[in-house]
This record gives structure tokens, sequence and C-alpha cells, in this order.
């Protein structure tokens, strides 16, 4: 399934969520189960609650994904941290942007 576009850099966030229960549901995961793989991985207690929290990013919560999330997310499910990243690149710049909209899009966006 190919990402889905954003269009605002608070979007990223939401992104990263749907991508997230996208990839666990195309596993066959539960909510459970992909808790159990994030605790070890991540050395943090992720519950079923705290899976099914991070995909929903609905309403006026929306978790805000960090780059040590993003690593973890990335080596849990053996996908490369792009896969959780929006494909967007500004008109007339190459992939070499990716860094620039890094820090847009995770560190900017929270001051």
């Amino acid at each position: 399934m190919p990402p889905h576009p954003i269009s605002r850099r608070r979007d990223a966030n939401r992104y990263v969520s749907e991508r997230l229960r996208e990839l666990r549901a195309e596993r066959g995961l539960s909510q459970r189960e992909a808790g159990e793989l994030l605790t070890r991985a991540s050395g943090s207690k992720w519950t079923f609650q705290a899976v099914s929290r991070a995909e929903l990013c609905r309403g006026t919560y929306i978790r805000r994904w960090s780059v040590d999330d993003l690593y973890t997310l990335a080596t849990t499910f053996d996908v490369p941290v792009s896969y959780f990243l929006p494909n967007e690149v500004p008109p007339g710049r190459g992939p070499a942007v990716e860094a620039s909209v890094l820090r847009q899009v995770f560190v900017e966006d929270m001051g």
C-alpha cells in the first residue's frame, strides 16, 4: 500500500499513527502482540491500550512521535524509518531534503 500524502506539518504525527495501524494489521498482529514486541524493543511498557491510543490519533489527542519512537517502530517491525515518513518533497527538491523536512515536521512544529 503506498504512503498517504499529508497536507500540513502537524499531520505528520497522524501519518505515523496511520502507518503503525496499517503495518500492524498487515502483519496480522493484535494490539497486545504489537505492544509486547514494542516493549521488548524499547524497554518501555507498551500495553495494548498504549498501542490503541498511538494508532487512534483522533480528535484532540495527537501523539507526538519522537525520533526514538520512529527508530523503535522501524526496528521492531523491520522496516526503514522512512516507512513512517510522508513521501512529500517540495517542488524542485530531491531526496536530500529529507533531513530538513524531518526537522520541520518533528522539531519546528513542537515549538
